[in-house]
């Protein structure tokens, strides 16, 4: 369940697109989020994914990986779709900077706006022999966050359509 994010666009936010990576799913390539039966409500962000912050404390949470949707306010359908990787040199920032916010692009584009988060700096890059197992190449790869990006573009793939989007019209930023 969404909301109205202005008098002209719909908005979802928090959306899970992989199993939180915490546990033993740290260090490993995302997984399908668990199903869910009862209405979500998709009004607030999740929290960021972990970073370092200036004076080297850390701030965010490891159940991180969810994506956030904009749309205009229409029946239109088969819009085209923008799905926006923040920067932050892989180490810091989240899609939920108000400067990612999607209202504006969303209503003036007629185009459907994905942001997403994903895992940052070591949590997302890294690897060492005492994580490679040898049964599932991904895992071992230390692209986690790489691998998340992927996961939440095939996640956009399979459920943008509900939203009013084109699966075979996404560009990617």
């Amino acid at each position: 369940k969404g909301y109205e994010s202005s008098p002209d666009t719909f908005g979802w936010k928090a959306i899970p697109y992989a199993k939180p990576p915490i546990g033993e799913l740290r260090w490993k390539a995302p997984l399908n989020p668990d199903p869910w039966t009862d209405v979500r409500q998709a009004t607030e962000f999740c929290d960021r994914c972990p970073q370092y912050m200036r004076g080297l404390s850390i701030a965010g949470k490891e159940d991180c990986l969810y994506l956030n949707i904009w749309r205009p306010k229409s029946a239109e359908t088969g819009l085209p779709v923008y799905f926006w990787i923040h920067g932050g040199g892989n180490s810091v920032w989240t899609a939920s900077f108000p400067l990612f916010d999607g209202v504006k692009m969303a209503r003036k584009s007629n185009m459907v706006i994905v942001t997403i988060n994903y895992r940052l700096g070591p949590m997302g890059w890294f690897t060492h022999p005492a994580l490679r197992h040898g049964k599932n190449a991904k895992d071992d790869s230390g692209n986690y966050g790489t691998l998340d990006i992927i996961k939440a573009l095939e996640w956009v793939r399979d459920n943008i359509e509900a939203f009013g989007g084109d699966p075979g019209n996404i560009t990617i930023a």
